[in-house]
């Protein structure tokens, strides 16, 4: 029989290397090499207790294959003191829990005594504390591994920092936000990443914290690439055992897409309301232009009829250049009333005629900047819309304009060309300005890019030019060399030969019968124009708005042609269209609208459902006939 003593000083030794062990299965696999030591035993194995009650081998030693205990044994000792056992089995347990089994076998020769038996309990003790002490290391383990994965795969920044300020974690979040690696970042100062506009604010935060305090704030943080990052960003307090403050943990999350959302917000109200001003004040222009070119056209008739007068041709040239202005106005209006509420309509459309009006508008800022050498013949034609094509011009022209704006005005150079190249027409717009790194150049039709100062621009202009040209299915290149200037190339497909379209002033058509018109405008001095012109061969009825004129045809019973304005007082253009399906449906054929009304959503919305005839204000005696023609059924002028 083996001695029944228990080698203290070896099971002593061998607790205290199990305890000082963190890691589970080192626990269990020196336990087993322990008893082989200790013990008389040639084989022992630990079988740990899962959470369904069954066993399963977690170490072994001696090189012999041990079985389990059997089913209801797990938990006791198995043989009887003082009996000469080939194997002993030893539950590992604490107060709260058992563990597992020990389990140590011998061969028959030499049977294992009590004191295996004891100091293989005796050892059971310390490896159930090591146990507890190893289960308790891998669940914090796990723990701060399943913490440290939430916070790497958080879309939202997470960092945080000590009381001196030093940045002691990074997550995955931070650097996509930011750009800067943990590598980067770890072991910085929290001014590492301090922007200039948003000084300081990280040093009163670390403060605040520290004393207890939880933040919350919107700041703005700096990029790996130099740029501002807006963020919100909120900081508490980590405190340890005894409650004192340990770290500051910030989640910070960024408002980039937020603010470029606001911007997109901001930008569509700033443009609705360009918008339904610049409708508004091509409406107010259109009557006062349409009444002084009605009025210089007359004027310029009756001083054609006074030539025997001396200063006949001084007179006749003032009225001519008169009605050059009042034209060259009333083309800024259609402008303003084509941005102001542009038309999808696609149809041929000269270039170089778009080119032009995009000159025409641009004039105030060429005249205080750049000058411009235009070069457009031959002119080809394009399958587009104007007014978008104005528009790209003129950010085009506008940007160039700009870049040139530090030079004095005599070295400054831009020039525009448009030539037929290939099927496409090819509009190149050169200046000598301040031209754009390269580093910018893949940058410059992104939405919200912008190389100006804060508050030049929204970094809009470039990208609508290229997604106008995009939709006209052309494209749009730029080069340029720092320091020495930019050229900017539009190509767009080409289609045959625009069809001439005549001036109604050069070919006014078959002479018009003498007829009875009934002319309704709010506006007094333009109805005295109509009857200046319109009124010398054809007898006019007039009206001041829609209810006037339903009482005038109830009067006058008939009338062969109607010119209506379409915003008027009491009753306006769409309710007397309406009037008339009612009770005078012969007279809806004769009826065109003459409006500038393009703010008022719903009435320009009204002309684009009706298929009576608009004419745009201001509009000219032979345009005003050319659309009498019409109605009265006699073929209006090509």
């Amino acid at each position: 029989m083996a001695d029944s003593k228990i080698p203290a000083g070896q099971v002593l030794d061998l607790a205290s290397r199990l305890v000082e062990f963190g890691d589970l299965s080192r626990v269990l696999q020196k336990t087993c090499e322990g008893l082989l030591e200790i013990t008389t035993a040639d084989c022992s194995a630990v079988f740990m207790v899962e959470r369904d009650g069954s066993l399963r081998r977690a170490a072994s030693a001696g090189g012999i294959e041990v079985e389990p205990p059997a089913s209801g044994d797990a938990g006791r000792p198995a043989g009887e003191v003082g009996a000469q056992l080939a194997r002993v089995t030893v539950p590992i347990a604490n107060e709260q829990e058992v563990f597992g089994e020990i389990v140590l076998t011998s061969v028959a020769s030499r049977a294992l005594g009590e004191g295996d038996v004891d100091t293989a309990k005796l050892i059971a003790r310390f490896a159930g504390v090591a146990i507890a002490n190893a289960r308790s290391a891998d669940a914090a383990i796990t723990e701060q591994a399943l913490w440290s994965a939430l916070i790497h795969r958080a879309g939202d920044g997470v960092a945080a920092c000590n009381e001196q300020g030093i940045i002691t974690r990074w997550s995955k979040g931070a650097e996509r936000i930011l750009g800067f690696s943990s590598d980067e970042v770890v072991g910085q100062h929290v001014r590492f990443l301090e922007h200039e506009a948003s000084p300081m604010d990280q040093i009163n935060i670390i403060a605040r914290v520290f004393d207890g305090e939880s933040v919350s704030l919107e700041t703005l943080r700096r990029h790996r690439d130099g740029y501002p990052v807006p963020i919100v960003l909120s900081a508490a307090p980590v405190r340890g055992s005894e409650g004192q403050v340990t770290e500051l943990l910030a989640v910070f999350k960024d408002l980039s897409a937020l603010r470029t959302a606001e911007q997109r917000l901001d930008l569509n109200e700033t443009l609705a309301t360009l918008g339904r001003m610049a409708a508004g004040v091509g409406h107010e222009i259109s009557n006062p232009l349409g009444y002084a070119e009605m009025n210089l056209e007359r004027l310029l008739e009756l001083t054609r009829s006074l030539a025997h007068r001396e200063d006949a041709d001084e007179v006749e040239q003032c009225a001519v250049e008169a009605l050059d202005g009042v034209a060259r106005a009333s083309s800024i209006v259609s402008e303003l009333r084509l941005l102001a509420r542009p038309s999808r309509e696609r149809r041929r459309v000269d270039l170089g005629d778009v080119v032009k009006r995009a000159v025409r508008l641009s004039g105030a800022r060429l005249r205080t900047g750049a000058g411009i050498e235009m070069e457009l013949s031959p002119t080809p034609r394009v399958d587009g819309n104007a007014a978008q094509l104005v528009q790209v011009v003129v950010n085009l022209i506008s940007n160039a304009v700009r870049a040139c704006s530090h030079l004095p005005d005599l070295q400054r150079r831009l020039r525009v060309a448009l030539r037929e190249e290939g099927g496409e027409a090819v509009l190149t717009i050169i200046d000598n300005g301040r031209g754009i790194a390269d580093s910018d150049l893949d940058k410059l039709f992104e939405p919200f890019f912008s190389r100006e100062a804060p508050g030049a621009g929204m970094g809009l202009g470039l990208a609508i030019c290229h997604r106008i040209v995009q939709e006209h299915d052309g494209h749009i290149d730029v080069s340029s060399r720092e320091g020495e200037g930019t050229n900017v190339t539009v190509r767009l497909p080409t289609v045959g030969s625009l069809e001439d379209a005549q001036d109604p002033r050069a070919a006014p058509g078959e002479q018009l019968p003498r007829c009875r018109i009934l002319v309704v405008d709010d506006e007094p001095l333009l109805l005295r124009a109509y009857q200046r012109t319109l009124g010398r061969n054809h007898e006019l009825l007039v009206a001041s708005n829609g209810l006037e004129a339903l009482e005038v045809l109830s009067r006058e019973k008939v009338v062969d042609a109607i010119l209506c304005d379409l915003a008027m007082p009491e009753m306006d253009g769409r309710r007397f269209h309406e009037a008339l399906e009612r009770d005078w449906p012969d007279l809806v054929e004769r009826l065109a609208f003459v409006t500038g009304a393009t703010a008022d959503r719903e009435l320009a919305g009204f002309l684009e459902q009706s298929p009576r005839p608009v004419l745009a204000k201001p509009v000219t005696l032979a345009v005003l006939e050319n659309a009498l023609r019409g109605l009265l059924g006699l073929g209006a002028a090509a």
